[in-house]
């Protein structure tokens, strides 16, 4: 299984994917996006089961790149990972077709739990 994980923040996303490694024992792969731009191209190139997304983005927000993907995947699971917490910006991410949320900071088992609950997988 493949996992897009899209954070701009070279130190997150590295704390992301070991945690990600630490939970499914290195049973997800994880392909890097740094920017709404790379994600939305890297979701074009490659089949991905899950995708991680930031909303605070250079390029393209977490909410285009949300949009742009639902318009060409309305299945694929996208969970925002965001400090993003105002009713509003929830509410636009659930009309825009988000399958779950994860509010910064957050412990290994909130993500445990959200990726194994879309991905129908335990850790190993």
């Amino acid at each position: 299984m493949k996992i897009l994980l899209v954070e701009d923040s070279k130190a997150i996303a590295s704390l992301e994917v070991q945690a990600v490694r630490h939970i499914f024992n290195e049973a997800l792969q994880v392909v890097r996006a740094l920017d709404g731009q790379t994600a939305v191209e890297k979701f074009k190139e490659e089949t991905v089961d899950l995708i991680l997304l930031d909303w605070h983005l250079p390029e393209k927000s977490g909410i285009e790149v949300l949009k742009e993907i639902r318009a060409m995947d309305a299945q694929v699971p996208i969970i925002m990972i965001t400090s993003e917490t105002a009713l509003h910006s929830i509410n636009a991410a659930v009309k825009a077709g988000v399958s779950d949320y994860i509010i910064k900071p957050f412990n290994i088992q909130v993500l445990e739990e959200k990726i194994g609950r879309h991905l129908h997988i335990t850790k190993t």
